[in-house]
């Protein structure tokens, strides 16, 4: 899968402008500020539908506009198929503050926002995920949610039906399992490779991944039931899932060095793009978001092994070694 073209207007401090990308490895090049992160977040937005450095999709559009649009060129690597047309209209509502409309079209066809990820795929890997294996289980649920709402329309739509019947109490149980069922064969699959990639990368860690499940269950709901009420929110079930990499049956996060995390969220990173071209058939468009400046020689020449398996595209403030010969696009 390939970007060729990308148009933003009106998208955080890009007012109009327009990137041409390599079909192999493209770099974006400027100082702090300059907006090199937007490119890559407006990328990620024609796979997934939404903004990963923002809450609201409103906070992309520039401070002085009513909207903003980010519209795309993708060509499958099917040699016979066509370019898609990706476009995406963000559009402020006036009446609220955080509220925004959004509009997705497909070669000018308007499509649901939960579709978009069936025409683009991308893995982005960026210092925002350096906290992965230290922040909360939140964070370690939405890394698992956003690697299968690309991959699983069935899953995507159970989330949203879950996300709504956890308020109403309504087939939670039928669609709980479900959701946890494919969170949990998604860990197994990493299970397969993640150990022996890292490995390689480092020999001192020997370690496992194992998916922590809320269970729910009628005996659970009812045992939980005082407790909520009292909370004012639901306990148990897949919105209290986590996951862990462990040693020895301790968890890696609590004690391993900014180095060694560095290798571990670097493999999960690869296990990812594995995992979505087994899925969807071919290898997603990967992301860089200024990480050569997280990783040491070592990781960075593992790192420039991955990057001519797939159209890469990355950020930094200076030319990588190694990336010298690279399209560039100054910013």
């Amino acid at each position: 899968m390939t970007l060729k073209q990308l148009e933003l207007k009106n998208y955080r401090n890009h007012l109009d402008r327009a990137f041409n990308f390599d079909e192999k490895v493209t770099l974006i090049v400027g100082p702090n500020g300059a907006g090199k992160t937007n490119i890559l977040e407006a990328i990620h937005l024609l796979s997934t539908g939404r903004p990963f450095r923002t809450l609201y999709d409103r906070g992309v559009i520039n401070h002085s506009k009513g909207s903003a649009t980010i519209k795309g060129i993708i060509k499958k690597d099917d040699e016979r198929s066509k370019e898609t047309r990706v476009g995406i209209l963000i559009e402020k509502n006036q009446k609220y503050k955080n509220a925004s409309t959004k509009k997705i079209r497909i070669n000018g066809k308007s499509i649901r926002v939960g579709t978009i990820s069936q025409f683009s795929n991308s893995v982005l890997f960026s210092p925002l995920n350096m906290g992965l294996l230290t922040a909360s289980p939140s964070g370690r649920r939405g890394f698992l949610d956003d690697i299968l709402n690309q991959t699983d329309e069935g899953y995507k739509k159970s989330l949203k039906n879950y996300t709504k019947a956890r308020r109403q109490k309504n087939r939670i149980l039928e669609i709980g399992s479900e959701i946890q069922g494919k969170r949990e064969n998604l860990i197994k699959f990493f299970r397969q490779d993640l150990g022996g990639k890292i490995k390689t990368m480092d020999p001192s860690l020997t370690i496992d991944i194992e998916y922590n499940i809320s269970s729910i269950n009628k005996k659970r709901l009812e045992e939980y039931y005082e407790r909520e009420i009292s909370a004012c929110t639901s306990l148990i079930g897949p919105h209290r899932d986590d996951f862990s990499i462990t040693q020895k049956g301790k968890n890696v996060g609590n004690y391993a060095s900014r180095g060694q995390q560095r290798t571990l969220i670097l493999c999960l990173k690869i296990c990812e793009l594995k995992y979505i071209e087994n899925a969807v058939g071919e290898r997603p468009i990967l992301l860089l978001d200024d990480i050569f400046s997280e990783l040491d020689r070592d990781h960075r020449a593992a790192l420039r092994n991955i990057v001519q398996k797939q159209q890469t595209i990355l950020t930094a403030t200076e030319t990588p070694i190694g990336f010298e010969d690279s399209t560039r696009i100054n910013l």
